[in-house]
Order: structure tokens, then C-alpha cells, then sequence
């Protein structure tokens, strides 16, 4: 009967152990998963801030040509100043845009942080429960 017993014990720590690898394996690729995610919607990110950066970089481009244009026709204070806050306007936007981002992708990361320490300390928990 205590053979039998044992054995029980024995098939059960042992079909316990088997589960509980398993489940590291499935947390493992789950959150090889989220990196993939993660770091594909980092990249899309990435791209919309190069985007934005350039962008950006063709506005200020145009804002000097118009400067030098404004000098050569001889304009008025009044349209330079006109273009020149449209201009401004459109820059603050641009740069408005690329700060969201990046606010966006800092908290994407620091979500992530938090989510792969919660099923760290999950899945140590489900481990000292089968132990």
C-alpha cells in the first residue's frame, strides 16, 4: 500500500512538474509574443517620428525659403508675419505630434515592464503552489 501510495505521489510531482513547464513554456511564449508586438508597434512609431522629423525639417526648409523670397520681393511686414506664424503654427504641431509619440512609446515600455513582472511573479507563484 505505501509502495502504491509513493508511486501516486511520485506520478503526481511528476505530472505537477511536467504542467508547470508547460505553463513557463506557454508564459515564455506569450511574452515572446508581446516583445514581438511591442517592438513592432515601437517601429511603427519610430517610422511615424522619422516621418514626422522630416517633415518637420521640409517645414523649417520652406519657412527659410519664404524668408529669402519675402526678402527678394520686397514684401510687407504684415504677409511675412502672416507666413511666418503659419509656419510656426504648423512646427508647433509637427513637434506636438512627436512628443505624443514618444510619451506613448515610454508608456507602451513601461506598461510592458510591468506586465512581464506580473506574469513573472504569477507564474513563480503557480510554481510554489505545485511544489
Amino acid at each position: 500500500m505505501n509502495s502504491q501510495y509513493a508511486q501516486f505521489l511520485a506520478d503526481y510531482k511528476t505530472n505537477a512538474q511536467t504542467k508547470a513547464e508547460k505553463n513557463i513554456s506557454e508564459i515564455e511564449r506569450n511574452i515572446q509574443v508581446q516583445n514581438q508586438r511591442l517592438e513592432d508597434e515601437a517601429q511603427i512609431q519610430d517610422e511615424e517620428l522619422a516621418y514626422l522629423e522630416s517633415k518637420n525639417v521640409e517645414v523649417e526648409q520652406e519657412n527659410k525659403e519664404f524668408a529669402k523670397e519675402l526678402e527678394d520681393r520686397g514684401l510687407t511686414v504684415e504677409e511675412h508675419a502672416r507666413r511666418q506664424f503659419e509656419k510656426s503654427k504648423k512646427i508647433k504641431l509637427l513637434k506636438t505630434k512627436i512628443d505624443l509619440l514618444e510619451k506613448s512609446l515610454s508608456q507602451i515600455v513601461a506598461d510592458f515592464e510591468k506586465e512581464r513582472e506580473l506574469l513573472k511573479f504569477q507564474n513563480e507563484q503557480t510554481i510554489r503552489e505545485q511544489a
